[in-house]
């Protein structure tokens, strides 16, 4: 019954047309697509782990004109697990609950949700599912200021545990975490591999992160290859190694620019000026 109500519901057209992250408006009683979320919720509740999962999604993410909303998302990662389903996006969803707004800048923080402990945990499980969910663990550790979390066992510091989770995401392509590495040897907190400047780790990951992207879905893409373009074209000087260690060996590289700024017209937002940097080098 339950998922022949998930069927009929989903056969309803979303109003919007399409998903919308991060930017809705309505509450899950309000908008064009209230009845929709009620049919969900309806089969959510007799045990549908589909709807559940659906729920959960929209909720965290602010899908479908959906404002995020913790309480929902909690809840129905809750009803995801409780239907035979606890697999690593509920408990992702979970951790993302009870972690703070430092950790996941985009969404606002509900008090009754920060629990770093609980995150944390959390987001462990979901790793152990799936390894490149460590970015998750990562990010709770190198934000130690906020979270107080110690270095784990034979680490010196708690970055250098979120440095050990990351690379472990890394290690599985994931093209995010490559980004968060690259951006983070310049800070300065993280001891570069021994083999590399500071300037030279940021390279090498910005150039993983590109290298793993399915261009354009994942977080940080867009940046790392903003970092590149910046580096090969304007070598030491380029804005993201200003008093970065090993910045004075890094020279411009046209065609490694060029590389860069040609997978860059594609992007949605900013190709135009793109392809008028790619225009005036060549």
């Amino acid at each position: 019954m339950s998922d022949t109500l998930f069927e009929k519901a989903m056969s309803i057209p979303w109003a919007d047309g399409d998903v919308k992250n991060g930017k809705g408006q309505n509450a899950p009683d309000e908008g064009p697509d209230a009845a929709k979320i009620a049919m969900l919720a309806e089969a959510g509740e007799n045990g549908s782990a589909e709807a559940a999962k659906l729920l959960m999604d929209i909720f965290l993410y602010g899908k479908h004109n959906f404002k995020t909303d913790f309480a929902q998302s909690r809840h129905w990662a809750e009803k995801l697990i409780s239907c035979g389903r606890a697999d690593a996006v509920a408990y992702m969803a979970l951790g993302r609950v009870y972690s703070d707004n430092k950790a996941w800048s985009r969404y606002e923080t509900l008090p009754e949700y920060v629990d770093y402990e609980k995150a944390l945990g959390y987001f462990k499980i979901s790793a152990d599912q799936m390894m490149k969910n460590n970015r998750y663990i990562a990010y709770l550790f190198y934000h130690d200021d906020i979270t107080g979390f110690a270095p784990e066992e034979g680490d010196k510091s708690a970055k250098d545990t979120a440095l050990k989770y990351m690379l472990m995401a890394a290690s599985m392509n994931d093209a995010t975490a490559n980004y968060e590495i690259g951006k983070w040897y310049p800070e300065g907190e993280i001891t570069p591999p021994q083999n590399m400047t500071r300037a030279q780790a940021a390279i090498h990951y910005f150039e993983e992160c590109n290298k793993n992207a399915n261009h354009g879905s994942a977080p940080g893409v867009r940046q790392s290859l903003e970092a590149l373009s910046d580096i090969y074209l304007n070598g030491k000087e380029s804005r993201y190694l200003k008093g970065v260690e090993g910045a004075e060996g890094i020279a411009v590289s046209l065609p490694d620019a060029e590389r860069i700024l040609t997978i860059m017209c594609s992007e949605k937002y900013y190709g135009d000026e793109y392809r008028a940097l790619l225009e005036s080098i060549k």
